[in-house]
């Protein structure tokens, strides 16, 4: 068994989340696996989406793992973490999802404390390659936002359109700046004579 610091030590985002969705298929051999993580809060790391913003509670990130098929033990198999809200020790791959290759990487929740000591010591990796997250729309992540209360106010950010364009540079404009500098060349050069 992988202690849970070297495993801290080899993760990108530690997150609280449900897997849903659980699917897969065999090809050459090799078991694939994929599901969506309904994320509900981030605990440590890179949570950078492709968008640039932060994950968020309501978010969706796919998940991937695989096994070879001729191997019954040990496999990472999370078919049977469906739907049960836990700890999750991710690492972001360069395409923006997130795997777990390795069993313990989902934790119960009731390890949350000791969890939260051991990253107190040991810090995640700095990977900083961006999250993909499932059919993001900046409208559907506004949607997911909690509703706020008659004591709450929630300033939601709006897209602002700019009609505004780069200057562009006529040959007109570069004829009198030429000759602006060649004016005052030709006194600078002059007044070096005088000076002499």
């Amino acid at each position: 068994m992988i202690p849970t610091e070297q495993l801290i030590k080899e993760t990108d985002l530690v997150v609280i989340g449900t897997l849903q969705g659980v699917n897969g298929f065999t090809k050459d051999d090799i078991d694939y696996s994929e599901g969506t993580i309904l994320i509900e809060k981030v605990i440590a790391g890179n949570d950078t989406t492709t968008s640039g913003e932060h994950l968020e509670s309501g978010d969706r990130i796919v998940i991937k793992w695989q096994n070879s098929s001729m191997i019954a033990c040990p496999r990472v198999e999370h078919k049977g973490d469906e739907n049960t809200k836990g700890i999750w020790l991710l690492e972001v791959e360069s395409d923006g999802t997130v795997s777990s290759d390795y069993p313990w990487r989902f934790r119960p929740l009731n390890e949350l404390d000791k969890l939260k000591k051991i990253l107190r010591k040991t810090k995640v990796r700095r990977n900083l390659t961006r999250i993909a997250i499932v059919n993001e729309t900046p409208s559907s992540r506004i949607e997911a936002r909690p509703s706020t209360t008659e004591h709450e106010t929630e300033e939601i950010p709006t897209e602002v359109n700019s009609t505004a364009t780069t200057q562009e540079y006529s040959p007109v404009n570069a004829i009198v700046v030429f000759a602006l500098f060649t004016f005052l060349y030709c006194i600078l050069y002059r007044s070096r004579f005088r000076i002499r």
